[in-house]
């Protein structure tokens, strides 16, 4: 369970590899052009936010778009190892079509892949540890699947984000009420 505090997550700015559909997972892939704009896009949005500190996956493409952030937003970023996406094993390289021909679905995954309830369990963690240093809303940055399991952990169906779309996650305000999920970015929210 969540620490019942309001945080901001952001997903990297968009690579090579988004833009041609190849599943990077744990593969270091930088941002490329659209990716940079994305992320000075971002840091304007975020720009009206109060958050205290940008903790971001190591992984370049997340890194690269912390940086940008905070160089605008002055903040400090803080690298967390355990804030990397998933790692697909021998899927990471490979495109989405590819995998959609060998019919592999997250019941019959490669023995490399890291397992689903691996996964959310080290997501999970890491995400109260950040929650549990301070009591002013902190900036998460990284990627795709954090997102997707996030928005899973918080009971809403699965979901795709953008890349360099703001959220703000507020938590509820009595216990049978859902987190609320705002879209920066003024598209709607969830």
């Amino acid at each position: 369970m969540l620490p019942l505090k309001s945080f901001y997550f952001i997903r990297h700015g968009e690579t090579e590899w988004n833009r041609q559909g190849i599943i990077m997972g744990q593969q270091d892939i930088p941002l490329n052009t659209t990716g940079i704009q994305q992320a000075h896009h971002a840091r304007k949005i975020l720009e009206q936010e109060n958050f205290s500190t940008i903790y971001t996956s190591p992984l370049q493409r997340a890194y690269q778009t912390a940086q940008i952030l905070s160089d605008g937003l002055k903040k400090e970023v803080i690298s967390e190892n355990l804030l990397k996406e998933r790692h697909w094993g021998q899927l990471e390289g490979l495109s989405r079509t590819c995998i959609k021909d060998k019919e592999i679905t997250v019941d019959n995954l490669p023995v490399d892949a890291e397992a689903s309830i691996n996964f959310e369990a080290r997501i999970l963690r890491v995400l109260c540890q950040i929650l549990n240093l301070s009591d002013i809303p902190p900036l998460i940055v990284a990627h795709s699947g954090v997102f997707i399991t996030l928005v899973k952990m918080l009971g809403y169906p699965f979901l795709r984000t953008a890349n360099c779309i703001p959220f703000l996650f507020k938590p509820p305000q009595q216990e049978t009420h859902p987190w609320i999920v705002c879209n920066l970015s003024g598209q709607q929210d969830l």
